[in-house]
């Protein structure tokens, strides 16, 4: 049983069939059902790290009222490769819904972009000869996108989901997002798309501040941030899909611990450390230390010097003046040196400052644990 067991716990995004599998998201698609209700037309962010549960999210939003246009970014390669999925997902949709003219214009506009393609499963391989032609190619066909969305539009409310774009870099996101924006800011359509979790701290940032040198606020009318999940509901997802019978209470303590709110490194780590366990029928804590320690040692060591290392080993809680003296004292360091790492520890994301107090979070508390 504990092997059977093993064998069907997966981490795979949830769609309709497995809504059974669907814990505690309810207000962020509320709140998504809203921003196409009162930003109809527009661009949405919906933001996250990876591994979160974006694309279940997209998944399981189906507003009452709204056609669904799903489509999931595998040519990622350049700007104009993008496009390319965008327009066939368009294509095949109005094909399918029998729209001729917005089909036909989708159609047009890839031969705009295509010279030679071979098709791939839902993308294309692109090739293109001199700069200038491939600008024109790409202003033509967002032109005729416009006109393709927009001859959509005029049949049905409709929603198109841009998925799998949070796996590029900002930069590349922000070129193509941008350049497609004007497609659909001029229809009724809306675009909600999956991006890293870093837009939505630039994007709260833009705003506040007003003015950028990329302003988010620019391209997207609102952007929704898919928070971590607390221990007792990754704690439920779990369950949901593994008995939990199966696992000490110690190992899934330090899972939980590692997986930080994110239900993939959970099932990863789980997943790993059953593989130790096949022989007992039972997950403990030495299976998860051992997972957690082949991922997390070369992190560390790649990602902080020595004398880092050092001041994560000694670093607790407390006023922050006098915990950088008596770190600085312990060491034999200057304060100054002190106060610069815990800065580096602040933007990495291993501890907070609050009301003048460093504050430890549950991935320096996992570090402490495995230095």
């Amino acid at each position: 049983m504990f092997k059977e067991a093993l064998r069907e716990l997966k981490d795979l995004p949830l769609d309709s069939f497995a809504s059974s599998l669907f814990v505690d998201r309810e207000s962020q698609l509320l709140r998504m059902e809203q921003y196409l209700e009162y930003y109809e037309g527009q661009i949405v962010g919906i933001a996250g790290e990876r591994g979160i549960g974006k694309t279940t999210l997209l998944n399981l939003f189906n507003p009452e009222g709204f056609e669904k246009i799903f489509i999931n970014v595998i040519d990622r390669e350049s700007k104009l490769g993008i496009l390319a999925d965008i327009l066939y997902g368009i294509m095949e949709y109005a094909k399918i819904k029998r729209m001729k003219r917005a089909e036909e214009k989708a159609q047009k506009a890839l031969s705009f972009l295509i010279k030679e393609s071979v098709s791939v499963g839902f993308s294309y391989v692109v090739s293109y000869t001199r700069e200038k032609e491939r600008e024109k190619r790409y202003s033509n066909a967002i032109e005729l996108l416009k006109d393709a969305v927009s001859e959509v539009a005029k049949r049905e409310r409709v929603v198109v989901i841009l998925d799998e774009l949070d796996k590029e870099k900002k930069e590349d996101i922000l070129l193509v997002v941008d350049s497609i924006k004007y497609a659909f800011e001029h229809n009724t359509a809306s675009l909600f798309i999956a991006l890293p979790e870093v837009f939505y701290r630039e994007f709260v940032s833009s705003s506040y501040q007003g003015s950028t040198s990329h302003n988010l606020e620019n391209v997207f009318s609102e952007m929704l941030l898919v928070p971590k999940f607390s221990d007792e509901n990754l704690r439920r997802i779990l369950e949901k899909r593994f008995p939990l019978k199966y696992i000490d209470e110690e190992a899934l303590s330090l899972a939980l611990l590692y997986a930080d709110g994110n239900p993939r490194r959970l099932i990863r780590v789980v997943k790993e450390a059953g593989l130790l366990a096949l022989d007992r029928g039972k997950i403990g804590k030495r299976d998860v230390s051992a997972v957690v320690r082949k991922y997390l040692i070369p992190y560390i060591q790649h990602a902080f010097s020595e004398k880092e290392r050092q001041v994560l080993r000694v670093l607790e809680e407390g006023e922050r003046g006098k915990i950088t003296a008596k770190i600085a004292k312990s060491l034999r360091k200057s304060r100054s040196l002190i106060y610069k790492y815990l800065d580096k520890f602040h933007e990495k994301g291993l501890v907070d400052y609050r009301d003048g107090e460093v504050v430890l979070r549950k991935r320096c508390l996992l570090f402490k644990e495995f230095l």
